[in-house]
């Protein structure tokens, strides 16, 4: 029986928590190496060295590398979750909740925040990706900026405005969508994040050129 087959048998006595507590810190230590090595240059040695446990013990927990990064972004997600739960829950106004999130994670807004707003001077179903621009009145977007000290961020403005006339703005978009409208918002908010996507991958230029283009076409 070889060495890691022999602590995988001892897993099965091993208390959970204890468990639990060990493969997370390989996981912490994993993240650190991936980080600073990258994920082709970084190896299973290098986990154990930083974890400060022997190649074995790594293996123990994880079947290899691929298995191993696949946990790292399964944590660093659950932990953004987790992070964006707590600071939703706060009793503050949600400007200072993007503050919060965006000093937590130490991310500069003008590379990494990405706001997706509502836009009543848009008709439904509009969406337009810009920067670097005023709030245009929306106060949320205006408490946005006043909190970070910078109107330099991504914003995904996606348009509800119907095709009636619209009395009061501000009733009309606490209220909840007509029956027939439902179709056009679905579609809408599948647009929006496929524009998430292709920021993320391809950059907001490559996203902007894409998805305001389709709204003149």
């Amino acid at each position: 029986m070889s060495r890691i087959d022999e602590r995988r048998k001892h897993a099965q006595a091993e208390p959970s928590a204890e468990y639990a507590h060990k493969r997370a810190a390989i996981i912490e230590a994993a993240a650190r190496v991936f980080q600073r090595n990258g994920y082709e240059r970084a190896s299973m040695n290098d986990v154990a060295t930083e974890a400060g446990a022997d190649r074995a013990s790594v293996y123990y927990y994880f079947k290899g590398k691929h298995e191993l990064f696949h946990a790292v972004i399964i944590d660093a997600v659950q932990h953004l979750v987790d992070s964006a739960e707590r600071i939703a829950a706060a009793d503050v106004p949600a400007s200072e909740k993007v503050r919060e999130l965006v000093a937590e994670y130490e991310v500069k807004p003008e590379a990494d925040l990405i706001v997706i707003q509502d836009e009543l001077d848009f008709p439904l179903g509009t969406l337009r990706i810009h920067t670097r621009r005023s709030s245009a009145g929306h106060n949320g977007i205006e408490s946005i900026i006043g909190a970070l000290g910078t109107r330099d961020f991504l914003r995904i403005r996606i348009g509800v405005a119907p095709e009636r006339k619209v009395a009061d703005g501000e009733r009309y978009l606490l209220a909840p969508f007509r029956k027939a409208e439902l179709a056009v918002v679905d579609g809408m908010l599948d647009t929006a994040a496929e524009a998430v996507t292709t920021i993320l991958t391809e950059g907001a230029a490559a996203a902007m050129n894409r998805f305001n283009r389709k709204d003149s076409e």
